[in-house]
């Protein structure tokens, strides 16, 4: 998500491409049972099958939440994530190929 809102796509195509995902039922089966081997989501299936899911709103509100919370994409990588200015522009260069 946070590469895809760099390259400067909206909410909603973001919440496309991810709700791709959700269309493959056996990727889906198979990423629940990896992580409820792990310590903590043991037995919390409802919560793990959410989690795994690529809901279109559910991207949509992540984005909207990075956008509010954080104050956009660049904000987020360069406070939360204490990534350079420099060092975004280049990530955002290669996926634009520039």
């Amino acid at each position: 998500m946070l590469l895809l809102r760099l390259a400067g796509c909206d909410a909603a195509t973001i919440a496309y491409e991810y709700a791709l995902n959700d269309l493959d039922p056996e990727w889906r089966a198979e990423a629940v049972q990896r992580l409820l081997a792990q310590p903590g989501l043991s037995g919390n299936v409802d919560s793990v099958t959410n989690v795994v899911r690529a809901r279109s709103e559910y991207m949509v509100a992540a984005v909207q939440m990075l956008d509010d919370r954080f104050g956009g994409v660049n904000a987020y990588l360069e406070n939360e994530l204490s990534l350079s200015k420099e060092m975004i522009a280049d990530v955002k260069g290669n996926l634009m190929l520039r």
